[in-house]
């Protein structure tokens, strides 16, 4: 099974890590995104771009339109997609109120940092492609005002080397599904509780298969497209390599299926416990995951 090739957090050195220092602090999230692990395969790439992504990162403007990409995925998944509730699956198999506390964390932190993901990708999509819409403005460049969440718990990823064969069969199967030689973050995250992530699969495979996802999948991707061409600061990736674009085309396409992907398995696990909640206040009693 080949995947791309990354450079991952424990075999940075020099300037890779430092970038990666600040790549997390930057985010707020306690891991670097597969694309800037992709990036920094290529000589010189992540060194040159990365400042420039940070610089828009660090905007409200890119604060709020990576906020409507979130917006936009839960409501594709809420409206349009259906799927099963977890939450009372998790309490029926001996799941721990710690187990469960744990999978929301890492669930929140990866809804959180996909959509800033996909938008940075997009803004370095519309570099590559000359894209450039006279109709969409570019935002003032102002700094953060608002309070942003923070994700310093570092969660495990089981890498493929370490995975047992089932879990092994769902990495390729979900490499499939986003039609990226890649295993999402998520996905590797997730195989921390392999007995969740194979609840989870039997429903996301089909659905990310179907056409309904796909379109869902594409029109966020355009949105994001657009959205990065309202970012303050342009991104310049002049003399970029065919093997930057294939990158970055390549992710174009992977992060909207893995933002939906996610937030379906945060809406399955949310909603779930919503429910949950509401009917134990309604029966005067205490359900799953409560106190």
């Amino acid at each position: 099974m080949r995947v791309i090739a990354t450079i991952e957090e424990s075999h940075a050195h020099g300037a890779t890590k430092d970038i990666y220092t600040n790549i997390e602090r930057t985010l707020a999230v306690p891991f670097v995104g597969m694309v800037f692990r992709s990036l920094a395969t290529r000589e010189g790439v992540l060194e040159a771009v990365w400042p420039q992504i940070r610089r828009n990162i660090e905007t409200q403007a890119f604060s709020d339109l990576a906020g409507q990409l979130r917006r936009n995925s839960e409501g594709a998944v809420e409206t349009t997609l259906e799927f099963d509730d977890v939450f009372a699956w998790l309490g029926e198999h001996n799941f721990s109120r710690e187990d469960v506390r744990h999978i929301r964390y890492a669930l929140e932190m990866l809804h959180f940092v996909n959509s800033k993901l996909l938008l940075a990708n997009a803004a370095m999509y519309v570099s590559l492609h000359n894209i450039s819409n006279p109709k969409i403005v570019r935002s003032r460049p102002k700094e953060i005002t608002k309070t942003e969440p923070q994700f310093p718990t570092r969660v495990s990823r089981v890498m493929l080397e370490q995975a047992p064969a089932d879990t092994k069969e769902i990495f390729l199967d979900v490499m499939d599904a986003v039609r990226v030689p890649a295993i999402p973050d998520d996905f590797l995250m997730l195989a921390e509780w392999p007995t969740f992530l194979r609840r989870i699969w039997n429903d996301l495979r089909p659905a990310m298969h179907s056409p309904t996802f796909i379109d869902e999948a594409a029109t966020l991707s355009a949105l994001a497209i657009e959205s990065a061409q309202e970012l303050p600061y342009p991104i310049s990736l002049e003399n970029a390599g065919i093997d930057t674009r294939r990158i970055v085309d390549m992710f174009q396409s992977f992060y909207p299926m893995v933002s939906l992907a996610t937030a379906a398995v945060r809406w399955m696990v949310i909603e779930g416990e919503r429910v949950n909640r509401s009917i134990g206040r309604a029966a005067g009693e205490a359900g799953f995951g409560q106190g």
